[in-house]
Formats: structure tokens, C-alpha cells, sequence
């Protein structure tokens, strides 16, 4: 699978390293602008999630939901506005080499900044990822 570097939202995004279950943001973003609002230059472009280090719950299991989120700033926050969700995946479900979860950029981004955010509803001890975005999803583990 190609990964462009200017088109990762976060890698090695350590979830457990948050703990509680709240809603935690991507650092990075990718600036719309920059690329002319054609990133995929006319293709179907994709949020792809790799889980790197299994999900652990700390006690009782929970769930894990992924958002493609835009913002008319470069600060990916609680005001950016959800584009895509994922469903709410069993905590116990995000293991290491499992397939990636793969969202499909819709074309109405409206905004100049595309992120992501995970929303967990219970707390986690361990848990990263890689998220970014592609044309080409493997879909072979």
C-alpha cells in the first residue's frame, strides 16, 4: 500500500497513552489547499486506520469509534465538524494485523483541513495505530 508522508494523520498514534474514555485527535491534518482540493487527483481517496499494537481495556470492554472529521483550521479539535464514522468497534476486536479499517473520503469536503478522531467509551491501557489517508487500500493481511 502506498503512503504518501504528506497525507498521514498520525502514526504510531498511542491510544492507550490517553487511558480514559474521552475523544482524543489526531496531531496532524492535511491542508486541502495545499493540494488544490484534489488530493486524490480525480480518484476515490480512503481514511485507512492500521491498528500496530492490540486494544486492551483496562477492566470492563468497551468501544472504539473512528471519525473522519474537517475544520477550516489547522487545529483538529471538539468544534471540527464528523464527516464519516465508523461503527463502534468491540475494544477486544482492534488487534495487531487485523485487516485496516478503511473510510471513504466523501467529495463534499467543504473545509481546508482534513482529520481524525477516535472516540472510546471505556478506558484502554494499550493500543496504537497508523492513520492516513490513500488511493490504494490493501486488502490482503
Amino acid at each position: 500500500m502506498y503512503i504518501d508522508k504528506q497525507l498521514i494523520f498520525e502514526e504510531g498514534w498511542d491510544i492507550g497513552a490517553v487511558g480514559t474514555a474521552t475523544t482524543d485527535y489526531s496531531d496532524g491534518c492535511i491542508n486541502l489547499a495545499m493540494v488544490a482540493r484534489d488530493v486524490g487527483k480525480g480518484r476515490q481517496m480512503y481514511a485507512v486506520v492500521v491498528v500496530t499494537e492490540t486494544f486492551m481495556p483496562s477492566s470492563t470492554v468497551g468501544t472504539v469509534t473512528f471519525h473522519l472529521i474537517e475544520d477550516a483550521n489547522d487545529t483538529i479539535t471538539s468544534g471540527s465538524v464528523i464527516l464519516l464514522s465508523t461503527e463502534a468497534f468491540v475494544t477486544t476486536t482492534l488487534t495487531e494485523g487485523r485487516a485496516p479499517i478503511v473510510i471513504p473520503v466523501p467529495s463534499s469536503v467543504a473545509l481546508q483541513y482534513l482529520g481524525m478522531s477516535i472516540t472510546f467509551s471505556n478506558d484502554v491501557t494499550d493500543g496504537i495505530i497508523d492513520a492516513f489517508l490513500t488511493t490504494e487500500v490493501q486488502t490482503n493481511t
